[in-house]
């Protein structure tokens, strides 16, 4: 009876851990089907590509670079907050400062930014 009793107070620990292992594999999916290939084609060749200097201190290819920022900034990205990362302010070019990518004919569409 103890053992049930125990297995029973366990179960939504362990199903909550179970729904961030799905939770992470879904996000994964959706980053290798939606974004990886917009980061290869409009940003690592600056801030990530192995063999070249990163530009502005700004690597892109790990979560933890993302999160630690750029030589000018610290809140690049932040986590469920698009409104205050200013990687959204750049990629939609609303600061000439920080107009990423900074060639007029690589910017990003409008579904791309989505």
């Amino acid at each position: 009876m103890r053992l049930l009793l125990t297995a029973v107070a366990l179960l939504p620990v362990l199903l909550n851990g179970q729904d961030k292992v799905d939770q992470r594999a879904q996000g994964e999916r959706l980053f290798s089907l939606k974004e990886r290939g917009i980061l290869e084609s409009k940003c690592l060749a600056c801030h990530g590509e192995k063999g070249k200097k990163v530009k502005g201190e700004f690597n892109l290819t790990t979560r933890n670079d993302l999160l630690k920022g750029g030589e000018t900034a610290d809140d690049v990205l932040v986590p469920f907050h698009p409104d205050k990362s200013l990687i959204m302010t750049a990629i939609q070019w609303k600061d000439e400062d920080y107009e990423m990518p900074p060639k007029e004919n690589d910017r990003l569409t409008y579904e791309q930014i989505e």
